[in-house]
This record gives structure tokens, C-alpha cells and sequence, in this order.
């Protein structure tokens, strides 16, 4: 006699740590891949737990080519508020944004432009998610009208 075939939502739950509170993350405590995140298994694949997640919540409406990503930054974390639909270009400017590409941790550290202005609140802002100097624009600006 085969082994009766418990609800899926009933094997995953269980695995999530939601002891926090409802504005917390919601850990993952089963298996994880070796970046970090839950894995669980689902209609014979292994899925992302924050995948089967939104699955659950969006269904059809999540595409193959869709990505979940994390508003927490905790790759562990199950709690559907804290997780969006994205593109893998989403998540690189997650990455760059939060500083965990290393792009964004080698710039992150610095100070000073490559010109030594500072990176302050009134020198810097910020174009297509990367920071630039007010200073130095100016000076191409004016290098570029001639003067």
C-alpha cells in the first residue's frame, strides 16, 4: 500500500519559522541550497520556498521567467509582504542598491570621487543607480561647451 500524499501547504508551513510576528521575516528552517536559500520539494522539483510561496499566492500569473525577490534581503525569508515579482535586472539593481554585487561594495567604501570631491549630500546624485559627482559634471559640462 503507497504512502497517502500529504498537501503540499501542509509540509511547507511547518518548515517556516513565523514566530516573530507578521511584519517579521519568515524563516526558512528545512533545507537550503548552497547560496542560502530554502529549497523545497514540489510535484517532483525542487523550488526556491520563497517561489513556491508566490506560487501559491499569484498561480498561473507567475511565469517562468519571473524572479522572486526579497524587500527584506534575508534569502531565508517565506513572509509574502516581504517578497515582489521581479526580472533578473531587478535583482542586479537590488544587488547594486543594497551593495552586495561587488561592484557595490567597492564603491559603497568610497569617499571621494576620482577627482577628490567628496561624495556628500550636496556633490552626489544619483543617475541610472549609481552615484555621480556634481563637481565633475560640471567640469565636463564646461569642457564640452568650450570654455
Amino acid at each position: 500500500m503507497g504512502r497517502t500524499r500529504q498537501h503540499p501547504a501542509k509540509r511547507f508551513w511547518p518548515k517556516v519559522d513565523a514566530s516573530k510576528g507578521p511584519m517579521s521575516c519568515w524563516e526558512w528552517t528545512a533545507s537550503q541550497t548552497s547560496g542560502g536559500y530554502g529549497r523545497f520539494n514540489f510535484d517532483g522539483e525542487v523550488w526556491a520556498a520563497s517561489r513556491w510561496v508566490m506560487y501559491q499566492l499569484n498561480g498561473a500569473s507567475l511565469r517562468s521567467e519571473d524572479w522572486v525577490l526579497h524587500k527584506c534581503d534575508n534569502s531565508l525569508c517565506c513572509n509574502p509582504s516581504h517578497l515582489y515579482i521581479g526580472t533578473p535586472s531587478d535583482n542586479v539593481w537590488d544587488q547594486i542598491k543594497r551593495g552586495r554585487s561587488m561592484r557595490g561594495k567597492i564603491n559603497a567604501s568610497k569617499t571621494h570621487c576620482p577627482r577628490g570631491h567628496a561624495y556628500d549630500a550636496l556633490n552626489t546624485f544619483i543617475k541610472m543607480g549609481s552615484r555621480n559627482c556634481r563637481a565633475c559634471h560640471a567640469l565636463l559640462a564646461r569642457e564640452r561647451r568650450g570654455r
